[in-house]
């Protein structure tokens, strides 16, 4: 994502959480798109501006990203979904349905997981959340889907944002990332073509309105 249209989409995406209701102790904002679409760096960004401002050494936001809930390669394996790691039946879904239900309390310090892509593992209880921290940003390709279990997201979210860059643009940022984990060019390709861009199309064609929708 260009540096002019991350800060634009930065600035877009605080002015629609300034909209949110100044009455709850703690506000939801889920970010979704397809794979590659940047919404990994958006949410980092707009938590680290929000946390520009933190006092009492309590952070004003916090990241909850959908990465830490992939399921283990090895059950992945055994069930034949290896090669389509990525995709929405790869992921616990109910695990991550309950762990967003605990994140609209505000009762005591939380606990959830975070995927490491070196490792290509999930790291349990590496993200911490004070109680008192106000705003939650969670992102994920999924968030939006209009069927179930992932719908049931949606009463959680106070506000959402969809990242809808065109397929061209995802296909050839989806192609380097795979190179510069250190797969061939064809390997990569191959990933890209019969993984990646099958679940960008899913994402596209079953994603509910957001609230704010980012080129």
């Amino acid at each position: 994502m260009a540096k002019s249209t991350l800060v634009e989409n930065v600035k877009a995406s605080h002015e629609l959480l300034r909209t949110c209701n100044g009455q709850k102790k703690r506000i939801l904002i889920a970010i979704s798109g397809p794979p590659g679409s940047g919404k990994t760096t958006l949410a980092e960004t707009l938590v680290d501006k929000l946390n520009q401002n933190s006092k009492n050494f309590i952070p004003h936001a916090a990241l909850i990203p959908m990465d830490g809930f992939h399921l283990d390669n090895d059950l992945l394996r055994d069930q034949g979904l290896l090669e389509r790691k990525g995709s929405p039946e790869t992921f616990d879904t109910s695990g991550f349905c309950e762990a967003i239900e605990k994140a609209t309390h505000c009762d005591e310090i939380s606990f959830y997981p975070q995927f490491d892509r070196g490792q290509d593992k999930v790291i349990d209880n590496a993200i911490e959340i004070h109680p008192k921290t106000p705003v939650i940003v969670i992102e994920g390709n999924y968030l939006l889907l209009n069927y179930e279990p992932w719908a049931q997201l949606q009463r959680h979210f106070d506000a959402t944002i969809f990242i809808s860059p065109e397929i061209e643009t995802l296909q050839k940022r989806l192609l380097n990332r795979w190179i510069d984990n250190g797969l061939s060019h064809e390997q990569a390709s191959l990933r890209v073509q019969h993984n990646d861009l099958t679940n960008a199309h899913h994402v596209f064609n079953h994603s509910r309105r957001a609230d704010l929708l980012l080129k």
